[in-house]
């Protein structure tokens, strides 16, 4: 059995959600704020490759990553907007630029926010 679609309607409000998502998501790649949490975070590379110029720090593990193998999180998960409201909306928004951030590698981001989305999904299990 697949999932419920809902009406029309309810699915034209959920587009417009994923739209406006990915809109913020895009711009939050551009964010000044996440470049400079990368930079705080990167050493001179002294490895054998000669293309690679920095490595970062996961916060978690500690470990010194390539550019392309870190990511950076939020430290309070933005999560999604189910409703098209200017109050959700906005709460989402601020979370995407104003929260503390860190630079995760792909394995520990991966498990916290496997961690957050189970913590959404049950508020109760704890």
């Amino acid at each position: 059995m697949g999932k419920r679609r809902g009406t029309k309607e309810e699915q034209e409000i959920r587009d417009r959600c994923n739209k406006l998502r990915a809109m913020l998501r895009r711009a939050w790649s551009r964010d000044p704020k996440r470049f400079e949490v990368l930079r705080k975070s990167r050493r001179p590379y002294e490895g054998e490759n000669k293309r690679q110029r920095f490595e970062h720090q996961c916060n978690i593990c500690k470990e010194w990553f390539k550019q392309s193998d870190v990511q950076v999180d939020h430290d309070i998960p933005c999560g999604s907007f189910l409703e098209l409201t200017p109050e959700c909306l906005g709460e989402f928004a601020f979370r995407m630029f104003e929260g503390k951030l860190n630079v995760l590698c792909t394995l520990c981001h991966k498990k916290k926010s496997k961690e957050e989305n189970a913590e959404r999904r049950n508020p109760n299990n704890k």
